[in-house]
């Protein structure tokens, strides 16, 4: 039989318990203190503030309006929950750090479709922590689709807490996202069909400002788990607000599925793929060129899958054309004046149309520089903007080569030397 004594000591220790319990370190913002200092207990839920320390998350939005990082915190992940117009801002000088993602499929900045469709600012230093090596991702998935631009903000530049172990850009979601602080220690920036469960990308994100990254990708199922859907058709990355915005890339990047958008003044060290991934089942990926674009090789279409190029600004590749067999790959204009598509050698295949029966999709001008030949195969060449043939000043050969009956766009002709 237990004693009455007993029986007090035990309900005293059970509310003990649970007086701890309370008092531990919270992760939602409530707002409620007098400043809106980052550790500031009465900003946090029960008057208890976050340990900072990288081993807890942290859920903003919930209330008040903005959390200053006055010293350097920590979080496993961060969440936007933001449910009225007026949006929610973390500012200030220090670090905001959240744990790197390992396999991709799980998100660690999260923006969440709530009705309010305030936009989620993130003006501090935000910096993803590499310490550890491995695969190191940060993965957004922002599904806030009800504001009339983007709905996540990130101004305060992005880097790893290890710069020698890079990180690379995953993205989910139908939000967009805009990037204007710097990138630095960035990877490979990914549109990933498997990138995060249940949640393929179909919204925009735009990378602003002078940037240097490793390179852009659009790719289905390659990597990062089971396939979990199509990337969505309006899934776009735009790189870039306008041609002042100096910009460079190496590596190959591979576009299967969805839009990447060239606003800015663009280097690519490496090449660029445009074809369809098997698993997204109707149209490749598009390479939309509006602003400037210099780089390698360009391969169009595959074995079994198309890509298209839109090009109503200059985009110029000094290596070799190459392209697949199957129907659907074309290359387009895309303004209402002409862009400019500079090619040096290798072929345009019969499948790839020059030209289209789109809105503007005939304003194109080819020219063919340096030495080499450029072979066009194709049989539906319907651009207007006119042809140039040049050596670039260089010496040897350079000549356009047509297939049997095959025959350049209409326009202009013009043969002779920059």
């Amino acid at each position: 039989m237990t004693s009455p004594t007993r029986k007090v000591l035990a309900t005293t220790l059970l509310a003990q318990m649970a007086a701890l319990g309370s008092l531990s370190a919270q992760t939602i913002w409530d707002g409620g203190g007098a400043d809106t200092n980052i550790n500031t207990a009465a900003n946090w839920n029960n008057d208890v503030v976050n340990l900072l320390n990288g081993t807890q998350a942290a859920t903003f939005g919930t209330a008040g309006s903005t959390a200053t990082m006055n010293v350097a915190g920590a979080f496993t992940s961060l969440t936007f929950n933001r449910d009225n117009a007026a949006g929610f801002t973390v500012n200030g000088a220090s670090n905001l750090t959240v744990s790197a993602s390992g396999s991709g499929a799980t998100a660690n900045l999260s923006v969440s479709n709530t009705a309010g469709n305030g936009v989620s600012t993130i003006s501090a230093p935000l910096r993803v922590n590499t310490d550890a090596g491995g695969t190191r991702l940060l993965v957004i998935d922002n599904r806030e689709n009800g504001t009339t631009g983007e709905s996540l903000v990130i101004s305060g530049g992005l880097a790893a807490t290890t710069p020698a172990n890079g990180y690379g850009l995953r993205f989910g979601g139908s939000g967009s996202t805009r990037i204007t602080g710097t990138l630095a220690n960035v990877g490979t920036t990914n549109i990933q069909q498997a990138s995060i469960a249940g949640q393929p990308f179909s919204g925009t994100v735009t990378i602003a400002g002078n940037q240097a990254l490793t390179s852009v990708n659009v790719q289905i199922g390659s990597t990062g788990g089971s396939v979990d859907g199509q990337v969505g058709s309006t899934a776009r990355i735009v790189m870039g607000d306008s041609v002042s915005d100096v910009q460079s890339w190496a590596g190959t990047s591979v576009l299967q599925a969805a839009t990447v958008q060239i606003k800015s003044t663009a280097t690519l060290s490496g090449g660029v793929s445009l074809s369809n991934g098997a698993s997204n089942g109707s149209s490749g990926g598009t390479l939309d060129v509006s602003g400037n674009l210099s780089a390698t090789a360009l391969a169009i279409g595959g074995a079994a899958y198309s890509g298209v190029l839109k090009v109503s600004g200059n985009a110029t590749f000094s290596g070799a054309i190459t392209s697949g067999a199957t129907a659907g790959s074309k290359i387009v204009g895309g303004g209402a004046s002409n862009g400019t598509l500079t090619l040096a050698s290798g072929t345009v295949g019969s499948a790839v149309a020059l030209g289209g029966a789109g809105t503007n999709e005939n304003n194109l001008a080819v020219v063919k520089a340096t030495t080499g030949t450029l072979t066009v195969s194709s049989a539906n060449n319907t651009y207007s903007g006119g042809t140039t043939i040049v050596d670039g000043g260089g010496s040897g050969s350079f000549a356009i080569a047509l297939g049997a009956n095959h025959a350049l766009g209409s326009g202009p002709l013009a043969i002779g030397t920059l």
